[in-house]
């Protein structure tokens, strides 16, 4: 039965996108710095969580200053956390994605004409480019999220974090918010097609200065400050 509910809701879900999405495309020669987009975007997050039944709240909000570019670096468990997480922060993000989405079917458009990042992780040469397109968006005015993980868990445990948020971070001198994503696991696990009705709760941590990091070792030390405060934050739900 969860599954003929979650196809009745994803069909509905994809009648509402078709004309979102061309409407968007309409809109693209005035999408000044991909605004339009995340504006767009916003709205298609807030339907679907809506349809689903799913509920974001967000803790730490006062730690971010208005105007200021931030690299958002964030655990990774659901298919949810994306909707969540463009709904949950006022802030012009573009997710670092990996390449293989783009690949996906008008989902893969969306990401390339938005603005989002793709990078290859096979081709060491591409990924560099990469995160110099990425630094460019920095520049530009808006902010970039990373899932460190690079994938979703099963569990909503950590997984081992990889350095690309880290190095960006670095190398455009930009402060790293850590960001915790407490129990979309449990609405919608990796793999399955079923979406239970749900809140996830968002931590929003005070940023993290990165001047004073440099280098491999650098990006080694940012990696466990960030992992450690997400890290923390889901020890503490875990006790309740």
């Amino acid at each position: 039965m969860k599954k003929v509910l979650f196809w009745l809701k994803a069909g509905i879900i994809f009648l509402i996108t078709i004309p979102m999405a061309i409407l968007t495309a309409l809109l693209l020669p005035f999408n000044y710095k991909g605004k339009i987009y995340h504006f767009m975007a916003k709205i298609w997050s807030k339907i679907v969580l809506s349809i689903f039944n799913v509920k974001v709240k967000v803790n730490g909000l006062e730690n971010l200053s208005k105007g200021k570019n931030y690299i958002y670096i964030s655990n990774h468990a659901s298919a949810m956390d994306i909707p969540a997480l463009i709904c949950g922060i006022p802030d012009q993000i573009r997710f670092l994605a990996k390449q293989e989405l783009g690949k996906i079917p008008l989902w893969g458009w969306l990401l390339r004409y938005g603005g989002y990042i793709l990078i290859d992780r096979r081709n060491p040469k591409r990924a560099i480019r990469s995160v110099q397109k990425a630094i460019e968006k920095i520049k530009s005015g808006v902010s970039v999220l990373v899932f460190a993980e690079g994938t979703r868990s099963f569990d909503g445990e950590l997984l081992p974090f990889k350095r690309g948020g880290f190095m960006l971070a670095i190398k455009s001198n930009t402060p790293i918010v850590p960001v915790t994503i407490l129990g979309s696991h449990k609405i919608m696990k990796k793999h399955k097609l079923e979406v239970n009705p749900g809140t996830i709760e968002i931590i929003v941590d005070k940023p993290i200065q990165v001047e004073n990091f440099t280098g491999r070792e650098g990006e080694n030390q940012l990696m466990e400050l960030t992992r450690e405060v997400i890290k923390s934050n889901l020890e503490k739900q875990k006790l309740g």
